[in-house]
């Protein structure tokens, strides 16, 4: 995968996950400021002209084609940001002639030159990075919604008492924090080819859950909930992996 290509996923999950409440317009622009920066690390003149445009296309579609959180439009939205975008990407570049960006080359001959940041701003370095960033924003945002889709879909999230809502509310807080560290631990420890030690990780969950494991209900939700953290946290290191 072309540094192209994870330029215009990495802003995109990334966007989604820092700029999501308010103004629509508003939350375009503030996307567009993530995506302008960006643009300066890419090489050539026709990679920025098209990651500028495209960028702005696929964030316009998010906010005002395709609103929502979750449900079938968010997972339309998923196959044409995930496995399209490459193909898309390299076709487009194809209809214009390569020439250098030399803002690229200044930035990167600057971070070179500097021995505390030069091992990350090599540019093969600098890809791979950037790749490994992505998988972690899909696991910390996407992975969440489509874990949260998935247990509203087959309804087996435990149904709230009303006298307890204020409570139920911190507790779903808390085990969403939760949740977002365990796929977190999971997605560093599969890249790394530490894979004993999800183990561990999954145990401990269980132990800070295991006398609630006595209501059927949560016992299910709770296991349900787990193998889809496991799975979510998984798949995209090992995407990651293969395009290292």
């Amino acid at each position: 995968m072309e540094l192209l290509e994870i330029s215009v996923l990495f802003t995109f999950f990334a966007g989604r996950l820092l700029f999501r409440q308010g103004n629509k317009s508003a939350i375009l622009l503030k996307r567009m400021i993530p995506v302008l920066l960006l643009a300066l690390w890419l090489p050539e003149i026709r990679e920025v002209l098209f990651f500028i445009l495209f960028m702005f296309l696929l964030i316009a579609t998010d906010l005002f084609l395709l609103p929502g959180a979750a449900g079938g439009k968010y997972y339309l939205l998923l196959v044409l940001a995930v496995p399209i975008v490459p193909t898309v990407t390299r076709m487009a570049t194809w209809l214009f002639s390569p020439e250098s960006n030399p803002v690229s080359s200044l930035l990167f001959s600057f971070f070179n030159g500097m021995p505390l940041f030069r091992p990350l701003f090599l540019p093969d370095l600098f890809r791979q990075s950037l790749l490994i960033a992505t998988g972690f924003i899909f696991t910390v945002e996407e992975s969440t919604l489509l874990i949260r889709g998935v247990l509203n879909a087959i309804k087996a999230v435990p149904e709230k008492n009303g006298k307890k809502r204020e409570r139920d509310e911190e507790e779903y807080n808390r085990g969403r924090l939760i949740g977002i560290l365990e796929r977190t631990f999971i997605y560093f420890l599969t890249i790394f080819g530490q894979y004993a030690a999800i183990g561990i990780v999954l145990a401990l969950k269980s132990l800070a859950r295991f006398k609630e494991l006595d209501d059927r209900n949560f016992a299910e939700y709770f296991l349900i909930g787990s193998l889809l953290s496991v799975l979510f946290g998984v798949l995209p290191a090992l995407v990651v992996m293969i395009y290292l």
